[in-house]
């Protein structure tokens, strides 16, 4: 676009700063960096992105992938819940255990669809991941922060990324 700008501007204020932003981008200090979530339309669009790059001959930097979360279940227990085979009484008598007795099997059943759903989303994320490890391009991965944005966190990011290499 700046350089369709420069090239109607053939001299002047605009042509002028149309070649300056150009030499900015066109710069080998210059990388683009592109932000994504474990999720299937913003992963497609970083793909995207990054061959829109590619064809424009602008450098990409790195990936951000924001608002990652680990697993809560293991293997095993995801493999449970996947197959339909982790028993709603077993988590029932836990709950009762645990002393709460009025609701159990309400409780049991709720919990149950909240594996399912996590099971469900993990396996997005993981799927999602691997396109975008397929890139061959830098990665820094950032944590889901589940207090939201304050100064805290905003150094607890900075620190992920300096630790991932980023200067």
């Amino acid at each position: 676009m700046t350089a369709q700008v420069s090239s109607l501007a053939k001299t002047g204020p605009i042509h002028r700063h149309a070649e300056m932003v150009m030499g900015v981008i066109s710069s080998p200090q210059t990388s683009v960096h592109l932000v994504t979530l474990l999720e299937e339309m913003p992963v497609q669009e970083t793909i995207d992105g990054l061959y829109e790059l590619q064809r424009v001959n602008l450098p990409a930097g790195a990936v951000f992938v924001n608002m990652t979360r680990n697993p809560i279940l293991d293997q095993k227990q995801s493999a449970k819940v996947r197959k339909g085979t982790l028993a709603i009484k077993k988590i029932s008598e836990a709950a009762i255990q645990a002393g709460i007795r009025q609701s159990a099997d309400v409780l049991a059943a709720g919990l149950l669809q909240e594996a399912n759903d996590h099971v469900l989303r993990a396996d997005l994320e993981a799927r999602e991941r691997t396109r975008i490890d397929k890139l061959n391009i830098p990665t820094i991965t950032l944590p889901y922060l589940t207090r939201g944005i304050d100064l805290g966190s905003l150094y607890a990011l900075a620190e992920v990324m300096y630790d991932e290499g980023v200067r």
